[in-house]
C-alpha cells in the first residue's frame, strides 16, 4: 500500500505534463474535415469518422491493469517498420490476438456501419501462409482469411469468407472487414477485432475502424450528451473505468445543477478522448494521457479508502432565524453545547467537529454513557431502565431505578467503554439469572416488572433465532468477519423493487459454508429485507431504529416450522443426535437439554416419546416422505443414516426448535 501511495505524486505529475501536450496540439486539428462537427452540435444528416485504437500499443482496461499482455511485442526503433506512430505490433509463429475497442467506458455499438481495419506487414524472409481478421461482438462473426483458408483448419475453412491471396511482403497493406457482412447486425456490440496468423512473421499496425452513425446525437463518440446518457445507464461499472474522479462525480449530477466551469470540464474531457473524428489526429497524445490515467485510476481503486471530513477555511456563517425564517437571519452564534451539559472544550479558536466527538465520550459527559447502557439493558431483559430509550429529556420517562443507571453508566466509562465486559456485567448479574415465573399477586402489582422482581419473558430478535438455530444443529460458522453474504430467500425477492441499472437488481444466493455466517453478515437491502427477519419485527433499516417492536403472529409460527434454513438446522440437530447416543431416552434427554437448557419433565418426555413414535410409524409406510424430509437446505445428510429414522427425528428435532420456551427469553 505504501508503494502504491508512493507512485501516485510523480504520477499525477506525468499526466499533467501529458494532458498539457495534448492541449497544445488541440489548435493544430482544430479545423475538421467537411461533414464533421464538433460535439457541442447535433448533426441529423450521417457522419463517418475514422478511429485509430492500437497504435504504438495496447491501451489496458483498468480491470486488466498489470496483468499479462496478450501474444506479441509492440517494437520501436531503426529497422521497425510503421504506419503511424513509432512503434509495431511484432507476431510471429500461429497466433491469435485480440486487440480491444473500448473507451473504457461505453460500449460500442454498430450504428450504421463500422469497418474495421489493420496494416499488415508479412516478413519477407518467413510470411505467414494466412491471415485473418474478425470483429469480436455480439453472436456469431465470420473471419475473413487472405492466403490458404486451410492453414487455420478444415473446420475454420468451411466458415470462413476467403478475401484473395496473401498481401505482398515487406510493404503494408491495409486489411479491412465489413461488421454488417460478417455477422453484426446494426445496434450489436462488438469489443474489438481479432488478428490472426498461421505461421511465420508479420508486422501490423494502426488499428482501428471507421464508423457511419445515421445522426450525432445517439452516438456517444460523438455526442458528449450521449456518452454521458450511456455512463448513467452503466453506474454500477463506472467505479472500474479510466476516469478522473471529478468526472465521475460531474456524470452523476444533472445539467441543470453543473455550473458553466463544470459543464466547460465535461465537454473538454469528451472531445480530448472521446469525441471519434479526432481521435485519430490527436491519438499519440490521447493515448499516452489514457494510458497514464488507467494507471491512476487502477492505483486509486485497488488502494483501501475512506471518507474524511474536514473543517472549511472559513466556516459558514450560522444565526438565530428570526421565526424561523430563513431570509431573516438574527444573532451570529458559534458552536457550543447547552448549559446544562458540560463545556464544549475548544483546541482552537472556534469549536471543531473533532472537539464535538472528544466532548461526546467525556467522562464529565453524564448523557453518552447512561444512553448507551440503557440500550444494552433494553436489548438484554425487553425493556430500558429509561422506558423511551429515544427520548432522554423532560418529555421521556423517568428511569425505574436511576441509581442503578448511573452506577452502569459510571463502570462502563471506568472499564473503558469495553462492551464485552459490561454485557458480561449484566448477564451474570443475580437480577437477569431470576425465574421468569410468577405470582398472580405480583403480576397484578407490577404488570410491567418495572420493580425488576422477576426476569423478563420476551420473544427472541430475528438474527438471534436464526443463529440459535444453527447453532443447536452444528451449522453455524463462528468466524469474525470478512465480506457480506447472501443466505436463503425467496425467488424474486429484491427484482419488484429495484432500480434498472442497479447492482443489487437480481438476489443471487450464496451456496456452502456462507449459507451458514452469523446473521450479522447477511446482505441486507434496505428496500427489500430478508422476510425471515421481518417476520420476526426486525427494522427495514429505511430509519433508524431505537427500540424494536415484538409481536406474536401465526405467520412467526409458519417460518419456524417451514423455513428452509430452521428445517434444515433441525436435520443437522437430528443428525448429531443419531450420532452422538444409542437409545431413545439419551436422545431425547439431551435433545431437550441443548434447546431449554434444562431436562424434560417427565409429561414432556412422554409427549416427545410418543410424538417420535407416530413419525417412526408414518415414515415406515411412506419412504419417499422420509427422504423429501431430509434433502431441505443445501447441507448433505448422512448416507450412512437409516432414512425414516433420520426423517423421524428430524421431525422431533423440528418440534423442540419451535417450542415456546426456545423462541422466548426465560
Amino acid at each position: 500500500i505504501k508503494e502504491i501511495a508512493a507512485a501516485l505524486p510523480p504520477l499525477q505529475a506525468a499526466l499533467s505534463a501529458r494532458a498539457g501536450e495534448l492541449a497544445a496540439k488541440e489548435p493544430e486539428v482544430e479545423n475538421l474535415p467537411e461533414g464533421e462537427a464538433p460535439p457541442e452540435k447535433t448533426v441529423k444528416k450521417p457522419v463517418t469518422y475514422e478511429v485509430v485504437w492500437a497504435e504504438d500499443g495496447d491501451m489496458p482496461a483498468v480491470a486488466g491493469f498489470g496483468r499479462q499482455a496478450p501474444a506479441g511485442e509492440w517494437r520501436g526503433g531503426e529497422g521497425v517498420p510503421v504506419v503511424g506512430g513509432q512503434r509495431a505490433l511484432r507476431l510471429e509463429g500461429k497466433v491469435e490476438r485480440p486487440v480491444n475497442f473500448s473507451t473504457g467506458e461505453v460500449p460500442l455499438l454498430v450504428r450504421s456501419s463500422a469497418i474495421g481495419f489493420v496494416h499488415l506487414n508479412p516478413d519477407p524472409t518467413k510470411p505467414p501462409r494466412a491471415v485473418s481478421l474478425e470483429f469480436v461482438g455480439e453472436g456469431e462473426t465470420k473471419r475473413l482469411i487472405w492466403g490458404d483458408p486451410e492453414a487455420f483448419g478444415a473446420e475454420v475453412a468451411k466458415t470462413a469468407i476467403v478475401v484473395g491471396p496473401m498481401p505482398l511482403a515487406g510493404s503494408y497493406s491495409r486489411l479491412e472487414i465489413d461488421a454488417v457482412k460478417t455477422g453484426l447486425a446494426p445496434k450489436k456490440a462488438y469489443s474489438g477485432l481479432r488478428l490472426a496468423q498461421s505461421d511465420g512473421a508479420a508486422w501490423w499496425d494502426h488499428v482501428g475502424v471507421t464508423c457511419t452513425s445515421p445522426t450525432t446525437a445517439e452516438d456517444p463518440l460523438l455526442s458528449s450528451a450521449a456518452w454521458i446518457r450511456v455512463l448513467r445507464n452503466n453506474a454500477r461499472d463506472m467505479l472500474n473505468v479510466p476516469l478522473p474522479h471529478d468526472i465521475v462525480y460531474l456524470v452523476g449530477v444533472s445539467g441543470t445543477q453543473q455550473n458553466d466551469a463544470e459543464k466547460n470540464r465535461i465537454a473538454q474531457f469528451h472531445r480530448d478522448y472521446i469525441y471519434g473524428p479526432l481521435r485519430g489526429a490527436l491519438e499519440p497524445e490521447a493515448r499516452a494521457v489514457r494510458a497514464l490515467m488507467t494507471e491512476q485510476v487502477h492505483y486509486e481503486i485497488t488502494l483501501p479508502a475512506s471518507l474524511i471530513s474536514r473543517e472549511l477555511p472559513t466556516p459558514h456563517a450560522a444565526h438565530v432565524l428570526i421565526r424561523g425564517q430563513y431570509d431573516q437571519p438574527g444573532d451570529l452564534v458559534e458552536p457550543g453545547t447547552p448549559a446544562f451539559l458540560p463545556p464544549l472544550i475548544k483546541s482552537g479558536s472556534r469549536a471543531t467537529r473533532l472537539d464535538l466527538a472528544r466532548w461526546i465520550v467525556d467522562p464529565k459527559n453524564p448523557l453518552t454513557a447512561r444512553v448507551t447502557v440503557n440500550r444494552f439493558w433494553q436489548q438484554l431483559f425487553g425493556a430500558a431502565l429509561v422506558r423511551t430509550p429515544g427520548d432522554f429529556g423532560v418529555q421521556g420517562e423517568a428511569p425505574t431505578h436511576p441509581e442503578l443507571l448511573d452506577w452502569l453508566a459510571s463502570e462502563f466509562v471506568g472499564s473503558g467503554w469495553d462492551v464485552k465486559q459490561f454485557v458480561r456485567l449484566l448477564v451474570t448479574s443475580r437480577t437477569y439469572r431470576q425465574d421468569a415465573a410468577v405470582s398472580p399477586a405480583l403480576l397484578e402489582l407490577d404488570p410491567e416488572n418495572k420493580l425488576l422482581a422477576r426476569a423478563s419473558r420476551h420473544r427472541l430478535d430475528a438474527e438471534i433465532l436464526r443463529d440459535q438455530a444453527l447453532a443447536i444443529g452444528g451449522l453455524l460458522r463462528p468466524e469474525l468477519g470478512g465480506p457480506p453474504v447472501r443466505p436463503y430467500q425467496p425467488t424474486n425477492i429484491w427484482e419488484p423493487v429495484a432500480f434498472g441499472g442497479s447492482n443489487t437488481k437480481v438476489y443471487v444466493q450464496d451456496h456452502g459454508a456462507a449459507l451458514y455466517r452469523r446473521s450479522i453478515y447477511s446482505f441486507w437491502k434496505r428496500t427489500a429485507p430478508a422476510p425471515s427477519m421481518s417476520t420476526f419485527d426486525a427494522p427495514s433499516r429505511e430509519s433508524f431504529c431505537v427500540g424494536r417492536g415484538r409481536s406474536n403472529t401465526p405467520l412467526q409460527a409458519l417460518a419456524l416450522m417451514n423455513d428452509v434454513q430452521q428445517f434444515e438446522a433441525a436435520r443437522a440437530f437430528a443428525e448429531r443426535l443419531l450420532l452422538r447416543t444409542s437409545t431413545d431416552e439419551d436422545r431425547l434427554t439431551q435433545a431437550f437439554r441443548s434447546v431449554v437448557a434444562r431436562a424434560p419433565a417427565p409429561a414432556e418426555r412422554t409427549l416427545l416419546a410418543e410424538a417420535l413414535a407416530a413419525h417412526r410409524a408414518h415414515f415406515a409406510k411412506d419412504a419417499e416422505s422420509a427422504s423429501r424430509v431430509l434433502v431441505n437446505g443445501e447441507s448433505k445428510p448422512n448416507a450412512a443414516l437409516p432414512v425414516g429414522e433420520f426423517a423421524a427425528w428430524t421431525m422431533v428435532a423440528n418440534l423442540l426448535l419451535n417450542l415456546d420456551e426456545t423462541v422466548n427469553r426465560n
